[in-house]
C-alpha cells in the first residue's frame, strides 16, 4: 500500500451556486413571493399538527408563554423595521460612485423591497397585537396569526440582509476600483 495523501482544498459547486445565484435574484426582484411562502409555510406547520399532531410548540408554551413569545415578536419585528429605516436613510444620503451606480441599475428593486420590508414589518407588529389581543386559549387562533406575522418577519428580514449586502459589495468593489454589477442575492 501507498503511503501518499491527497487533499482536497477546494471543491466548488459552480452548477448550484449559479442557480442559487439566479434563485436568490428572482426572489430579490419578487418581494410579494414573501406572502406565498408565508401561506405555505404556516399552511404546512397546520396540516402537520393538525394530521400529525406534532410540532405545536405554542400550544406547549401555555398562555403565558405565548403572551410573551408574541410580546417580544411585536418588539424584534419592530426592531428590525428600525434597521429598515437605517438603510433607506443610507440609501437617500449616501454619495459617490457605488451609490450613483445602484441608484441607477437597482434603484427600483432597492425602493420596492425597502417599502416592501417596512410595510410587511409593520403589517406583522399589528399582527402580534392582534395575537395579543385573541390569546384566550393555548389551541386558539391567535398562535396561527402570530405564526403568520413571524414568518413573514424572517423573510423580510433575509430580504433586508440581501438590501444591506447589496450596498456593502457595491461600496468594497469602489474602494477596490472594480465597480461592477454586483448580485442582488445574498451569496457573492
Amino acid at each position: 500500500m501507498s503511503n501518499q495523501k491527497i487533499t482536497v482544498t477546494s471543491a466548488r459547486w459552480t452548477w448550484g451556486e449559479r442557480q442559487l445565484g439566479r434563485i436568490l435574484d428572482w426572489w430579490g426582484n419578487h418581494p410579494a413571493f414573501d406572502v406565498v411562502v408565508t401561506v405555505m409555510v404556516v399552511g404546512i406547520h397546520w396540516i402537520i399538527i393538525y394530521d400529525d399532531k406534532h410540532g405545536d410548540i405554542l400550544a406547549w408554551a401555555g398562555i403565558s408563554g405565548q403572551t410573551a413569545t408574541f410580546a417580544s415578536g411585536a418588539g424584534v419585528m419592530s426592531l428590525i423595521a428600525g434597521f429598515a429605516g437605517i438603510g433607506v436613510t443610507q440609501y437617500g444620503t449616501s454619495a459617490g460612485d457605488a451609490m450613483d451606480y445602484l441608484r441607477r441599475e437597482y434603484g427600483k428593486v432597492l425602493r420596492r423591497n425597502w417599502l416592501n420590508i417596512i410595510s410587511w414589518l409593520l403589517i406583522s407588529s399589528v399582527l402580534c397585537i392582534i395575537a395579543l389581543a385573541l390569546d384566550t386559549h393555548p389551541k386558539g387562533i391567535a398562535r396561527w396569526v402570530f405564526e403568520v406575522a413571524f414568518v413573514m418577519a424572517v423573510l423580510k428580514f433575509f430580504r433586508l440582509v440581501m438590501l444591506f449586502r447589496l450596498i456593502l459589495i457595491a461600496t468594497d468593489r469602489q474602494a477596490s476600483g472594480s465597480l461592477e454589477a454586483p448580485r442582488i442575492g445574498i451569496r457573492d
